[in-house]
């Protein structure tokens, strides 16, 4: 089995409010613009981005019990490197990592691209929008929509 998960909002937390601010950007390329710039991606990293114990916990469940764990971003390849280097410091279980290599290339098609490529059977994504429009999209991946506190119920889903 193979299961994906989205980077910001669902591998890592956003702070109240951050978050707002760059769904309200026009498609999020702003936000992810803003992080094409290592010095930039470094700060955000060290200030912003917080690890989810929660989804650490059911990525290193799954990576014991032999299935195939990836991270699906938005981010700009360019943010590759930086983004490695935390996903490493908190000691998340992945066995890949996908950026998207052209911002212009929208974020659905982009992650419509990567599931299919991957053969993902599960995908978690903190979106709402982007889950309605990766699901009528994609069969036969499952995309949910992740909310943080929901681990009992992600549990009974992925073990059915």
């Amino acid at each position: 089995m193979t299961i994906g998960f989205d980077l910001d909002g669902v591998i890592s937390l956003l702070p109240f409010g951050f978050k707002q601010i760059y769904q309200k950007a026009k498609g999020e390329e702003v936000f992810w613009r803003l992080q094409s710039s290592k010095w930039l991606q470094k700060f955000y990293n060290f200030f912003f981005r917080k690890p989810n114990e929660e989804i650490w916990r059911l990525m290193k469940l799954y990576k014991e019990n032999g299935h195939r764990v990836i991270a699906i971003s938005a981010a700009s390849e360019t943010s590759c490197e930086e983004t490695v280097k935390w996903l490493k410091h908190h000691r998340f279980c992945l066995d890949l990592l996908h950026l998207r290599t052209s911002l212009l290339e929208s974020v659905v098609a982009f992650k419509r691209r990567i599931l299919k490529k991957e053969n993902c059977d599960l995908y978690l994504e903190d979106k709402e929008k982007i889950v309605k429009e990766l699901n009528l999209l994609i069969n036969p991946c499952k995309i949910l929509l992740y909310r943080p506190g929901r681990i009992s119920e992600l549990f009974k889903i992925l073990t059915r």
